[in-house]
């Protein structure tokens, strides 16, 4: 393993184990009769997807045509078929007969985006993409239990139980079924799967551990074959997915995987009871295994293999070719080999002194390999034409600064723009497509020519006479830092870069669009939106609390942000929140009295002010700051009407008093679950806010504080304020 590989492993912290949707099923009809759905590619310019379903037995086939918005994932049981659509917001469901012929389609579910799907026998459910919650359809169960109102990061359904996988890496099981629901074993998992009687989950190393009820030979695995990245439970066998793409197979009656398959490299598996089926990775066929007549059959010669998402949200690359099979619709990623935890505990965090020594001394010597490699291939393969975009492995406008920076982000690979292109899709940087200012310059949106709705921030020239700028080339500077930031940092609550264009005196940054605003917009400027809802701000703030915790813990080395306020922390589509420009961030922190202070008025920490002792606390204030504003619903600095004179929120807190008579009066009042969640949060703000840094928690307590708060508001009526759809069963 190359030091480079290495750096990327430590520095990559936030991998999926397997994509929570699958692209193909297995289902049983009348107890005989085995019918495998999937989608499969579309040919010309038909919009999205078709969903197939073929019968085994009699080989019948059956096409389901959707209503405008193709599927982009499915989930059978015995007897039915679900299909959720691309936006992740509606599900029909299906219901064969003996026959194998289908009824009409019936839309089970509209409402806020499922992020995962399981089916069991008669039940499929799902999460909620924003609230991390279970939504079911034909179970009762799931009115109860300990899985119901929890937040959780996956779920697996079995016959007549449900396992789901907590945020600290915990499993919790319900239903009926003891011989899974009371075995679960203690430990941090990063994947989890469920069969007909039993469960199986794999730890952050990439070990086995199954429990349940079955026939001897059942739950017990090869658990020293190798790692896996992906399960498939049946009714007395499992399959796993090894990291070299190699499949694993055993249970009941010596099953195994066919001989033929052996060495056969698969992008994905799945199964029901006796059947299970994979894409191979080479064309892309889903292949089915597992029925005693016969070994193994070619069901689909060609399937997706996984869903269609853009290039940006493939964290650990995408599956080669798999463009061809999804279009315009994007492409699928490949499944992550590293199943680390992306929000580890407080007492996990604390990695012993020996530990963060070896972490420091190889993602020092990874980066220094970064940085030479970059050059030498700067050096001895520098192109001589020019594409209109390419994905970046040297620095050809940028001079040696920008080789620098490139060559330690995302593997060295960021898109490079033209600015012809850049100043096309914004008339010029216009001031129509203005969308506020950044630490360097203006910030503008722009749709790009493949359809990509981008937020530009380009470096602007200091006005001559103007003192809001630091001398010379502080653009440059600003550029160079936040370039260097973002290619390095990938998590989901921090904005993804998507590249840059450096032509001559112009310097752009090229990242993704956050649809919904900032959080000070939304707080002062009466932007519609969620956080109408104590509960709704509390998960903005756990949300932007996670992503200053990845830079201060996990980044290597850690980044010191320097500018926390309300109006960095961006909101998505799905109202989740992102930490945005990182034009004034620092590496490592520490003092330098000859460094400009950077932050904004009213957020800076005190302490960093008076001494240029920049470090991790320095943004742990800001960020306490932030948290007095989402309960106050005051800004930071504002016109205090009594004293007729500026005044900070800091001041509520040092007056004492009760926390209650502070909170925003625009809300409802707090209902007693949410008040002794809104407590908490406030004990966190006054910790933060603390004038000696060695006073302050740091982000990794902080997290910890807000999870225990939002815990403690996930009982029904304090979240029926924030959610919205149908969750009805039928």
């Amino acid at each position: 393993m190359s030091l480079v590989t290495l750096l990327f492993l430590f520095l990559f912290f936030e991998a999926v184990s397997c994509d929570p949707l699958s692209t193909f099923s297995v289902s049983h009809v009348a107890n005989s009769s085995v019918v495998i759905c999937a989608l499969l590619p579309t040919s010309g310019r038909a919009p999205g997807p078709v969903l197939n379903c073929t019968a085994l037995d009699s080989r019948l086939t059956r096409t389901y045509p959707h209503r405008g918005m193709p599927y982009s994932a499915i989930a059978a049981g015995n007897g039915f078929l679900c299909g959720l659509t691309t936006d992740a917001t509606t599900m029909r469901w299906w219901e064969f007969s003996r026959n194998s012929t289908v009824g009409p389609a019936k839309r089970v579910y509209r409402g806020p985006g499922l992020s995962a799907l399981s089916a069991g026998d008669d039940q499929v459910c799902g999460l909620n993409t924003g609230s991390g919650t279970v939504v079911c359809w034909r179970w009762p169960e799931a009115a109860r239990g300990p899985v119901k109102g929890s937040k959780l990061s996956a779920l697996a359904m079995g016959r007549d139980f449900l396992c789901g996988l907590m945020e600290n890496g915990t499993v919790t099981c319900m239903g009926p079924w003891a011989g899974v629901t009371a075995r679960v074993p203690e430990g941090n998992y990063a994947l989890l799967g469920a069969g007909t009687r039993h469960a199986c989950a794999v730890s952050a190393a990439g070990k086995l551990a199954c429990w349940g009820d079955g026939p001897a030979g059942t739950v017990n695995g090869p658990a020293a074959e190798g790692k896996y990245v992906a399960l498939a439970l049946g009714e007395d066998r499992t399959c796993a997915l090894r990291e070299d793409s190699t499949v694993a197979c055993w249970g009941a009656r010596g099953f195994r995987l066919p001989g033929r398959l052996g060495s056969t490299e698969f992008a994905s598996i799945g199964g029901r009871r006796q059947v299970f089926c994979g894409v191979m990775t080479v064309n892309f066929s889903l292949v089915c295994w597992g029925r005693h007549d016969k070994a193994d059959e070619v069901v689909f010669a060609r399937v997706l293999p996984g869903p269609c998402r853009p290039t940006s949200d493939c964290a650990c690359g995408m599956l080669s070719d798999s463009g061809s099979v999804c279009g315009d619709n994007g492409v699928v990623c490949l499944l992550c080999k590293l199943v680390r935890p992306a929000h580890a505990s407080p007492k996990r965090n604390r990695a012993g002194p020996r530990m963060r020594l070896a972490l420091i001394i190889v993602g020092t010597v990874g980066v220094v390999s970064c940085l030479l490699g970059a050059l030498l291939v700067f050096v001895l393969f520098r192109p001589r034409k020019e594409n209109k975009r390419r994905v970046h492995d040297s620095g050809r406008h940028g001079g040696p600064w920008l080789e620098n920076v490139l060559g330690m982000g995302h593997g060295g690979k960021l898109e490079e723009f033209e600015l012809e292109e850049l100043s096309g899709a914004t008339d010029g940087f216009s001031e129509a497509h203005r969308i506020g200012t950044g630490s360097f310059g203006g910030v503008y949106r722009a749709v790009l020519s493949d359809g990509r709705a981008v937020a530009l921030k380009r470096a602007e020239p200091a006005r001559p006479g103007s003192t809001s700028h630091h001398g010379p080339g502080r653009e440059r500077d600003d550029f160079v830092s936040e370039l260097a930031s973002l290619s390095r940092l990938n998590h989901k609550n921090l904005v993804r870069l998507f590249g840059h264009c450096s032509d001559g005196a112009e310097s752009v940054l090229v990242y993704e669009y956050v649809a919904n605003g900032s959080l000070h917009d939304h707080l002062f400027r009466g932007r519609a939106g969620p956080v109408d809802s104590w509960a709704a701000r509390m998960r903005v703030a756990l949300d932007a609390a996670r992503g200053v915790e990845y830079l201060h813990a996990y980044a290597v080395p850690h980044v010191v942000h320097c500018d926390i306020k309300s109006s960095n922390i961006l909101l998505g589509l799905d109202w989740a929140a992102k930490v945005a420009d990182f034009g004034l961030s620092r590496f490592g922190g520490g003092a330098d009295e000859d460094a400009r202070v950077a932050g904004t008025v009213g957020y800076m920490d005190p302490e960093y002010y008076r001494m240029r002792r920049l470090t991790t606390k320095s943004d742990v204030y800001s960020f306490g700051m932030v948290l007095l504003e989402l309960l106050t619903g005051i800004r930071a600095i504002h016109w205090d009407e009594e004293a007729r004179a500026p005044r900070n929120v800091v001041d509520l807190p040092a007056q004492g008093g009760d926390a209650r008579q502070m909170l925003d009066k625009r809300l409802p009042p707090p209902t007693p679950t949410e008040i002794e969640a809104v407590e908490r949060i406030w004990e966190v703000a006054v910790s933060c806010v603390r004038l000696e840094s060695h006073d302050r928690p740091t982000m990794t307590d902080v997290v910890a504080g807000l999870e225990c708060a939002v815990a403690v508001c996930l009982e029904p009526e304090c979240l029926s304020r924030s959610t919205t759809g149908d969750r009805s069963s039928i």
